[in-house]
């Protein structure tokens, strides 16, 4: 999607959800850039700015209700939860790892890919991601 404002545009954001996987991902990396391209064609500018964001199981979603129902005692009751945790935990049920090391590549490729959209443009502000793993 792509939103103006006064005489900058930009890529109002993409999403590295739970069914990601390597096809998809590419999907989504050529899709940044066929919409990078489209600005440029009919505005005559590329974005300045891209929010590229990993999913994030809110509480009250279908995704933190899973997160519950596969672990009562980690999500149900706590006040504070750590993002890193809640997404290791979520995409482990989805894809079922069964180790860190197996969410720790999947990790890997999908910032991979998040990096690569983020250098299409000037500007990324970026949700969902470690602080360093959106550093080039």
């Amino acid at each position: 999607m792509i939103g103006t404002c006064s005489k900058k545009s930009k890529i109002v954001s993409l999403y590295f959800l739970p069914s990601e996987a390597p096809r998809t991902v590419i999907n989504t990396i050529q899709h940044a850039k066929k919409i990078k391209k489209l600005s440029y064609d009919i505005m005559g500018r590329h974005p300045n700015e891209i929010v590229v964001n990993l999913f994030e199981p809110l509480p009250g979603s279908n995704a933190f209700n899973r997160l519950i129902e596969a672990f009562p005692k980690k999500y149900l009751v706590q006040d504070e939860l750590e993002l890193y945790e809640m997404q290791k935990d979520y995409f482990s049920l989805i894809y079922k790892f069964k180790t860190d090391k197996e969410y720790k590549l999947y990790r890997k490729e999908i910032c991979v890919a998040g990096r690569e959209i983020n250098c299409l443009t000037e500007f990324s502000d970026s949700h969902g991601w470690l602080a360093d793993e959106m550093l080039l």
